[in-house]
């Protein structure tokens, strides 16, 4: 487990400012490690974003920025150039720190001329804590701590770059892929989280409640869910089911399991749809669908009217819940619009489709179980003394066989075994015709 570095000069240094937030001040913002700092950065202004005083234990910090839909770009260098800058909602950069180093600079600036409004934190890791993004070959930063996503109608998939061992200051790290011994990055692990932010809420305050609950890992290990845990042969990547409107927080823990240390990359969220546009195992599952679909009828072809009428009560009372989800967004619709995802999407069967199950979900399977047995008893009272409708045809093919063998009055008792039947129909239609008329001798 990570820890923070708390030593005893921080402590001293925060205790006169009694561990306040400090204010924005024009182009400048300072940050204190593991407290939240809002920032607004105006269009043509950079934001100078100052970390000062760092303990000398600390190799390398993070610093994470995250707005709800505008980008934001955060660079090493007043001049944001390629490799020194991210441009994104969620976007973090990582510095390793020198010897004697107890302050750095980075700057912020909105890419699109518009008011760009967050909120950052800094987060001090020591030198045996992993190095998240250190071995990067497919992003534009040397050392990317950021989780990419990538989403459409039927998943999400986030990206990371893999991690390195930790060092001290001023010391080479470790080369990536020269060894896979487990002296090397090899030995690292990712855990994946996920947290749902409040459904039917896409308000700014809300994620940044949510971005602050998730920020470390202690809060992503006590308010996340671990989904996934991935070794460091594996791709560094997950597939999740997509939920439009739903807002989620997707956080990647690297851990060192010899050192017994971790590090967060930078949390990353996604509501699966553009607020441009007014707020804008695949076989196997089939199968069990399949097995399911059939095994259900066939339980119920000896009682077809209680068969139809549970149908028709668990059924009917979900279609109220579809419903209800038009005006009030339930994670229940999900029960059959991942089986359509599947049906029209076949790389759909490898995403997590874990959905949030919150106060309106309870509230509305107590609905569909007490309209489900209502519905029920009704019918069961209303068809109890009615004929029995409709006659099994497993059932009447067994009392039409037993009347056959029992009754010897039926004329359909003397019919003769089908083999008979079929052999005498077979000689009947290849049996020469005689031609008709008589037959006498010409008188002459």
């Amino acid at each position: 487990m990570s820890r923070w570095i708390w030593c005893p000069l921080v402590l001293l240094l925060l205790l006169p400012l009694g561990c306040e937030v400090q204010a924005q001040v024009e182009n400048r913002v300072v940050f204190l490690p593991g407290a939240f700092q809002n920032v607004s950065v105006s269009q043509n202004e950079t934001v100078q974003a100052v970390v000062s005083r760092i303990p000398p234990e600390v190799a390398f910090i993070t610093l994470q920025f995250h707005t709800q839909h505008r980008n934001a770009t955060l660079s090493y260098t007043r001049m944001p150039g390629l490799g020194l800058s991210l441009t994104a909602v969620d976007l973090g950069l990582l510095s390793g720190l020198q010897p004697g180093q107890v302050s750095l600079s980075l700057f912020l600036s909105s890419p699109d001329g518009d008011t760009v409004a967050g909120t950052g934190v800094i987060l001090p890791y020591s030198s045996t804590d992993p190095v998240p993004g250190a071995c990067n070959i497919e992003f534009n930063l040397d050392i990317d701590p950021n989780v990419y996503i990538h989403y459409n109608l039927y998943e999400t998939t986030i990206r990371f770059a893999p991690a390195n061992l930790g060092y001290e200051r001023g010391e080479t790290p470790l080369a990536c892929d020269e060894s896979t011994e487990t002296t090397t990055r090899w030995r690292l692990q990712y855990d994946i989280y996920q947290y749902f932010l409040p459904e039917n809420d896409l308000s700014e305050r809300s994620l940044f409640n949510g971005i602050q609950a998730v920020a470390n890992i202690q809060g992503m290990m006590e308010n996340g869910k671990r989904v996934l845990t991935l070794l460091s042969s594996d791709l560094s990547m997950a597939v999740f089911n997509s939920i439009p409107g739903q807002g989620v927080i997707f956080s990647v823990v690297v851990r060192d399991p010899v050192l017994n240390t971790s590090a967060s990359y930078v949390s990353a969220h996604t509501y699966a749809c553009s607020f441009a546009s007014t707020l804008d195992g695949y076989a196997v599952f089939w199968v069990t669908f399949c097995c399911i679909m059939l095994i259900v009828p066939l339980f119920f072809v000896r009682w077809p009217r209680e068969g139809n009428i549970v149908t028709c009560g668990i059924v009917g009372a979900y279609a109220v819940i579809l419903a209800v989800n038009a005006y009030v967004y339930t994670s229940l619709s999900y029960i059959t619009l991942n089986i359509l995802k599947r049906f029209l999407n076949n790389n759909f069967s490898a995403a997590f489709t874990d959905v949030p199950f919150q106060t309106i979900d309870y509230i509305l399977i107590t609905v569909w179980v007490v309209l489900a047995v209502c519905g029920i008893v009704l019918q069961l009272y209303r068809e109890r003394s009615r004929p029995f409708f409709p006659p099994s045809p497993y059932l009447m093919w067994l009392q039409e066989r037993e009347r056959r063998k029992t009754n010897v009055l039926d004329p359909s008792h003397h019919f003769p075994p089908l083999a008979n039947r079929l052999l005498a129909r077979v000689r009947q239609l290849t049996k020469r015709m005689e031609p008709a008329g008589e037959h006498t001798p010409l008188l002459l």
